[in-house]
């Protein structure tokens, strides 16, 4: 039992790297020309930012989970690690709430294009 929870502690921290390498590459992709331009520029970044803390929050938390002394300091990282989660669940319904509302009026299309005009 000792060894899976060793394998899963790894994984889990592997798992942080990359996705927060991923949201980092993300982020500069989304702020380079033309994607600067659109308005689901705010949306995709606060996102990316988002994932981030949300996997550096449950590395942190299984990094103390080594010792097994649970302070207030645990209930507040699981806070801010469900507020996080919460967070990235509404800003992917906003982001789908707004490519649905283009696909039912087309005309509105430069709406998604500018942010002037969004």
């Amino acid at each position: 039992m000792l060894a899976l929870e060793r394998i899963r502690t790894i994984a889990i921290l592997c798992l942080t790297v990359f996705g927060c390498t991923g949201n980092i590459l993300i982020l500069i992709v989304v702020y380079q020309g033309y994607f600067r331009k659109t308005a689901s520029t705010v949306l995709i970044s606060a996102l990316s930012i988002s994932d981030c803390i949300v996997l550096c929050l449950q590395s942190l938390q299984i990094v103390t989970k080594l010792h097994p002394q649970v302070t207030s300091y645990d209930c507040v990282l699981l806070f801010f690690m469900d507020a996080f989660r919460l967070l990235s669940v509404w800003l992917v319904c906003i982001i789908n709430i707004e490519r649905c509302s283009l696909v039912f009026n087309p005309c509105y299309m430069p709406r998604l294009t500018c942010r002037r005009k969004s």
